[in-house]
């Protein structure tokens, strides 16, 4: 929504991140912010005549500032998982990895980071943090559910890697937590109600090991699968993993 300004100028979120660049060409975050509402092959011109791609963006916000994790994130979604990456000040290039356990490093409560992170390891693959302890990958999920449980949409990524019968611990607000794959499953539509792809996993559990031929929501909704199948092709008509199970 645009904003209006008390000199009487009304401005959209980006050029309100243009403006403070204007102001303050020093001032590392709206460098960051602008870059993420900025597309893959969007480039922008700011009040100095500088042009500026969405990584322009983040790099001169890294420069600034290098603890901007919001560049730093930025940056790692950009590369690919082999790729390697120059920053101002580096004597080394940086690739997705070490972009990500430095923003762990900075802000070990980033819940974003972890699960990022976790997308560049194998199966059976680990990696050390900046405080040393040794991380796999549902290890990273779980850290960043225990960071962000309201909203974290990592709930789906560790249930596709539990068995029917298995349960995992998640510290919730300093109490331990178990959910079996069911209860992730629930979790993951409550975070995440317009994902299709839930809808469909819930689903093909209820069908093929709960004894219930229906299920509750953490909502409150009673679905039975044909029932989730179909609310999966709610948010998404062209989900063919819901089209095929119906």
């Amino acid at each position: 929504t645009p904003i209006r300004l008390p000199d009487g100028r009304t401005l959209g979120q980006r050029e309100l991140f243009l403006e403070a660049i204007r102001c303050h060409p020093q001032f590392s975050l709206p460098y960051s912010a602008l870059s993420t509402g900025l597309g893959a092959d969007e480039t922008i011109a700011l009040a100095d005549g500088r042009i500026f791609s969405r990584r322009e963006l983040c790099i001169e916000a890294f420069r600034l500032d290098r603890g901007n994790t919001t560049a730093l994130i930025n940056l790692a979604d950009m590369l690919q998982a082999d790729e390697n990456l120059h920053l101002p000040g580096s004597a080394l290039p940086w690739c997705k990895r070490q972009l990500l356990l430095e923003v762990i490093r900075i802000n070990p409560d980033s819940s974003r980071a972890y699960q990022n992170l976790s997308t560049v390891l194998g199966a059976g693959e680990s990696i050390r943090l900046s405080d040393g302890r040794i991380a796999t990958k549902r290890d990273l999920l779980v850290r960043a559910i225990q960071c962000d449980p309201g909203t974290c949409t990592a709930y789906s990524e560790i249930a596709a890697m539990m068995d029917a019968g298995e349960q995992v611990q998640v510290m919730v607000d300093n109490l331990p937590r178990f959910f079996s794959k069911r209860d992730l499953l629930l979790e993951a539509i409550r975070s995440n109600p317009g994902n299709a792809m839930g809808y469909v996993s819930l689903g093909r559990y209820v069908l093929h090991f709960d004894a219930d031929t229906t299920v509750k929501l953490l909502d409150g909704r009673i679905l039975s699968p044909r029932e989730l199948f179909i609310e999966a092709l709610r948010c998404d008509p062209q989900c063919s993993t819901a089209l095929i199970n119906l």
